[in-house]
């Protein structure tokens, strides 16, 4: 499990961001909280000074010609990490 601990969590709703922790398992978010303690032995990225939030949907990318390109999933993963899921 990674535990995101002290960001600043926006969390999609358009409420006003706040500082917290997220706990995530493989690909699960499982809790959203403020102060998050350890019970077992997780990963923990301090994220103090940073900001948090869900994916992206990049409704203007072009990516699309991308699909028809041989092994097109290189192509994705820079857009991927940058958090845009669509």
């Amino acid at each position: 499990m990674i535990l995101f601990k002290n960001g600043l969590i926006y969390d999609g709703t358009g409420s006003e961001p706040f500082k917290g922790d997220i706990l995530i398992d493989n690909d699960r978010i499982i809790r959203v909280e403020q102060d998050i303690q350890p019970t077992e032995e997780y990963e923990i990225i301090n994220l103090d000074g940073l900001s948090i939030s869900s994916g992206f949907i990049d409704a203007h990318s072009h990516n699309d010609w991308f699909a028809i390109k041989k092994d097109a999933q290189k192509y994705f993963e820079p857009f991927i990490r940058q958090g845009i899921t669509s």
